[in-house]
């Protein structure tokens, strides 16, 4: 199951060994049926619920069993760890079994992740919307700096220190957003990929495992069944 909504999407399903990758926003992640294995920089430990923060390097085995994997706008509030995780795995074994609107927006409070941040730089902000918008497109970084009245070492310096991560990385990230929607749309991944931006089919699959550890198949292939809460990125 995918669900696809403004700034999230959630994968469910059986995962075994995840190899190492940098991940390039927050990504919380749950075991359905167990706890799972992580490793974040080096450090290995059975968890329930994680989040780990943007730029960290990870690797997981979620032992064959089922895992419920979001990775997260850093455009949203900043997530720290549920408060609630018993909740949030409830919630999701409610979602892996049908769909429900109400149920995913609960999910969402309960993570923590149902409010655009706004205490960034405002044009920080505008930045990131100028990002997601032209993700589709090839706009140069020093485009989007000067659009917003900065340098382009300053506006990286920036995403590097309230987003923690670079403007190309969240352009990629915003990218597979795009990705996810025209799947969902009925779309296949070649022409999915050329209108979220990327080169081809190939230069999907290297990004993508560079991101998540997995490829595009994994999450996109077989049966998976999409579900489109919202296809902007208009946060």
């Amino acid at each position: 199951m995918l669900i696809v909504d403004v700034g999230r999407i959630l994968f469910i399903g059986h995962v075994g060994v995840v190899e190492e990758h940098r991940v390039m926003v927050p990504i919380f992640a749950a075991g359905l049926d167990d706890e799972y294995k992580i490793t974040i920089n080096g450090a290995v430990e059975r968890v329930r619920t994680r989040i780990a923060s943007a730029d960290q390097v990870r690797s997981v085995d979620g032992l064959g069993k089922r895992l419920a994997v979001m990775p997260i706008d850093p455009a949203l509030s900043p997530p720290g760890e549920p408060a609630d995780p018993t909740r949030c795995v409830e919630l999701l074994n409610v979602l892996a079994h049908e769909f429900s609107l109400e149920v995913w927006v609960e999910l969402c409070s309960a993570i923590g992740i149902d409010e655009p941040d706004t205490d960034r730089p405002v044009a920080l902000l505008e930045a990131m919307r100028l990002v997601r918008q032209s993700s589709d497109e090839n706009v140069a970084g020093a485009e989007i700096a000067e659009q917003v009245g900065f340098s382009l070492s300053h506006l990286q310096h920036l995403f590097r220190a309230h987003v923690g991560t670079s403007i190309r990385s969240y352009r990629t990230w915003s990218r597979f957003v795009l990705l996810a929607s025209g799947l969902a749309d009925g779309l296949n991944i070649t022409d999915a990929a050329a209108a979220a931006g990327f080169f081809d089919s190939a230069h999907v699959a290297r990004a993508f495992s560079q991101t998540f550890g997995v490829s595009p198949s994994f999450v996109f292939g077989g049966k998976t069944t999409i579900h489109v809460v919202a296809s902007t990125q208009d946060l």
